[in-house]
């Protein structure tokens, strides 16, 4: 069972956390960008497996290491760093940080805006990434103004980035709008909730007719959020089924 098999994951990723360990105590020059990206990777798994205050320290010791990497070579660890700091905030999100989440997204968008000027086709992706985590952090802040602006930002970088490659772009774009529908919610703008929301549907509709395995909680979750638009606009029957 996949239960089974996340557990065996997190073993495994335990294991070559530790063996890493030994190897960058010995040689840290050589081992400690590995048991950066190793501690990472363990953060993952941790956090599958609910064990979401383990994946915060986790994430925090990865985050540490690669701003130190970062400091001594930043065109080499930037990225890894800003990719560190996204997840931190994720996990400080998770379990209830919510103002130290928001400083670490902001943190990653403004090392993600700046590698994305450089070399848009390599980092767009990325920076949009951390525009809706951040967009996520703003609003438990109760900035729900800025939450939209900044979930607006990722969805219209996602549209484009679908536009010209809909295979790998078409899930974060309905990931996005989905997002984007429950900040405009949150705004009142119940109309244009709805629309985002449908639009969200309908993407995530088609992704699991071809792939029920992999979108079909992806789609459970947009119908919710769909419903929820539904309700606000008073199109109870639509709503309830």
């Amino acid at each position: 069972d996949s239960n089974g098999q996340q557990r065996e994951a997190l073993t495994t990723a335990q294991e070559a956390t530790n063996l890493y360990r030994t190897l960058a105590k010995h040689n840290p020059a050589a081992h400690t960008p590995n048991l950066a990206m190793s501690l990472n990777t363990l953060a993952i798994y941790l956090d599958s497996n609910g064990q979401q205050r383990e994946a915060l320290t986790t994430a925090q010791e990865a985050t540490n290491l690669y701003r130190t990497l970062a400091k001594h070579n930043p065109a080499a660890y930037t990225p890894n760093l800003a990719a560190s700091l996204n997840n931190l905030a994720i996990y400080l999100e998770n379990t209830g940080q919510q103002r130290e989440a928001l400083q670490t997204a902001q943190e990653a968008v403004t090392i993600r805006r700046n590698l994305a000027e450089h070399n848009p086709a390599a980092y767009t992706p990325n920076l949009a990434a951390s525009l809706n985590t951040l967009a996520i952090c703003l609003g438990s802040n109760g900035q729900q103004r800025e939450a939209l602006t900044t979930a607006q930002e990722a969805t219209n970088l996602y549209r484009t980035l679908a536009e010209h490659n809909p295979a790998a772009y078409s899930p974060d774009l309905a990931m996005s709008l989905n997002n984007l529908a429950n900040r405009l919610g949150s705004n009142g703008q119940q109309r244009e909730a709805l629309t985002t929301a449908q639009e969200a549907v309908t993407i995530r509709r088609n992704l699991a007719v071809h792939n029920p395995a992999a979108y079909t909680p992806d789609l459970a979750a947009s119908l919710s959020t769909l419903a929820i638009c539904l309700d606000s606009n008073g199109q109870q029957r639509e709503a309830l089924t």
